[in-house]
């Protein structure tokens, strides 16, 4: 084969070189569209960066301040807003109002029994309800939407001894938007929201929400 560099032709018993032909140098329509393609990867990973950056502003906050203001609370409230008031049945038949409880600190969670992360917390749950009972506190677990059956098993199992709420058509889980299990709110004697928080709860972290609570 000819080489375009080369001005004779060998002979043909003379074998070229390998590398007797340096490599071509790429023209410019080549370097502007490789610029071109570098500086689209770049603008994408830009993109997706700030798509990224702007997903995980809208999650929810787990160890989150009393709310900040509407638009960064995942439930749609800010603090001091007062808590949607809701009429159900407790497990063991009785008709209740969450204004019932005004003039009590209220915990109020909402959890299923096929949700582990509620259950691991029902422990510390039920062992704060028992000691502060008696100073105006008090736990309200909503059950969404489940048959009383499990609910009962589950209740006896645990010793829970802390009013059961049944959400069963998921209105007052609604009302609260709630997205997550467990999900809880603590509202003051008022009838406020002062602080949130989802996922399980210990000892110490259900404490320390408390502390954000206005006496």
């Amino acid at each position: 084969m000819t080489s375009e560099l080369q001005q004779e032709t060998p002979d043909q018993d003379q074998a070229v070189p390998v590398d007797a032909t340096p490599p071509k140098r790429l023209g410019m329509s080549t370097s502007v569209q490789l610029l071109g393609i570098a500086l689209a990867f770049v603008a994408l990973g830009a993109v997706i960066g700030t798509t990224i950056k702007t997903l995980q502003g809208r999650l929810p906050d787990a160890s989150s301040q009393p709310f900040p203001g509407a638009s960064n609370s995942p439930y749609g409230f800010t603090s001091g807003d007062l808590a949607p008031n809701f009429t159900v049945e407790t497990l063991d038949g009785k008709i209740v109002s969450l204004s019932d409880y005004r003039g009590k600190t209220v915990l109020l969670n909402f959890w299923a029994t096929w949700c582990p992360p509620c259950r691991s917390e029902m422990p510390d749950l039920e062992q704060l309800y028992r000691e502060r009972k008696g100073q105006g506190f008090v736990v309200l677990a909503v059950d969404l939407q489940e048959p009383k059956g499990p609910v009962a098993d589950f209740v006896d199992r645990f010793g829970l001894t802390f009013p059961i709420l049944m959400d069963a058509s998921g209105e007052v889980a609604e009302r609260y938007n709630i997205q997550v299990l467990p999900s809880t709110f603590f509202i003051d004697k008022e009838g406020r929201i002062a602080t949130f928080t989802f996922g399980a709860m210990n000892r110490s972290a259900v404490l320390k929400k408390l502390e954000m609570v206005k006496e």
